[in-house]
């Protein structure tokens, strides 16, 4: 549901493209590579390795890639885990469209951004 919700949300964000999406870290570390998109949308929970391990190995094989972490989870050891990996942004569920083209933006600029109940 969120998935499709956040596809929703980008595809009405002008200037922004979704150019894949993905069911695990697994197949999003098959095909990212091969496609460079220029900010990528990680969960920290996702099916076999965390979002965290996948970012570690997108950074590795994509060093230009801008990371946002969109997820539900507040607890400061992720977040900090998140922005050691190579995350620029991090978003707490629930959003609102304004919330993802606020990180989308920032990424875009190189800024470092936290949203949601993790920025207050």
């Amino acid at each position: 549901m969120v998935r499709s919700s956040l596809r929703l949300m980008i595809e009405r964000i002008p200037g922004y493209e979704l150019v894949s999406s993905h069911d695990s870290s697994a197949d999003a570390l098959s095909v990212l590579p091969g496609i460079s998109p220029a900010i990528v949308l990680l969960d920290i929970r996702m099916p076999g390795q965390s979002g965290i391990e996948c970012a570690r190995q997108l950074m590795r094989k994509m060093p230009a890639v801008k990371l946002v972490m969109v997820t539900a989870y507040l607890e400061g050891a992720l977040i900090a885990e998140a922005f050691r990996a190579g995350a620029i942004g991090y978003v707490v569920k629930p959003f609102k469209p304004k919330t993802i083209a606020a990180a989308l933006d920032y990424a875009n600029r190189g800024v470092i951004h936290l949203e949601g109940a993790v920025s207050e």
